[in-house]
C-alpha cells in the first residue's frame, strides 16, 4: 500500500470525499486517482495541508503511514518531509510566537 493510499484510508474514515481531498492538496480528482494508482504522490506542502484538514499533526499522519515506508528511498523522503515540517514550525514560531507555542516538532 502506498503512502497516498494510506492517506486516502485516513480521509475515508473521516468521510472526506476524493474531490475534497484533491482540493485540499490543490490537485484535480483525476490527479488524485492517478496517485492512488501509483503514478506520483504528494509533496511536503500537500501532506501538511492534508494533515491540517484531517485535524492531525503531520507527524501523527506520517506515523499512520509508517508501515508503508520500508525501502530506503521512501525512508529518506519521510525524513526530509519531517525536516521540512520542523523548519516550517520554526519559521512560524519566529513570526508569531504566541500563536504557535502548542505545536510540537515532528520526530521520525
Amino acid at each position: 500500500m502506498s503512502i497516498i493510499q494510506k492517506i486516502w484510508q485516513l480521509a475515508e474514515r473521516q468521510r472526506v470525499k476524493k474531490v475534497e481531498l484533491a482540493n485540499v492538496m490543490g490537485i484535480s480528482r483525476q490527479t488524485l486517482d492517478n496517485w492512488l494508482d501509483g503514478k506520483g504522490g504528494p509533496n511536503a506542502e500537500q501532506m501538511a495541508r492534508v494533515a491540517q484538514r484531517l485535524g492531525v499533526s503531520l507527524s501523527e499522519m506520517m506515523g499512520e503511514v509508517k508501515e508503508v515506508v520500508q525501502d530506503q528511498e521512501w525512508k529518506d523522503k519521510y525524513i526530509a518531509l519531517l525536516e521540512q515540517y520542523n523548519e516550517c514550525l520554526k519559521r512560524m514560531a519566529e513570526m508569531e510566537p504566541k500563536k504557535n507555542k502548542a505545536v510540537a516538532p515532528a520526530t521520525p
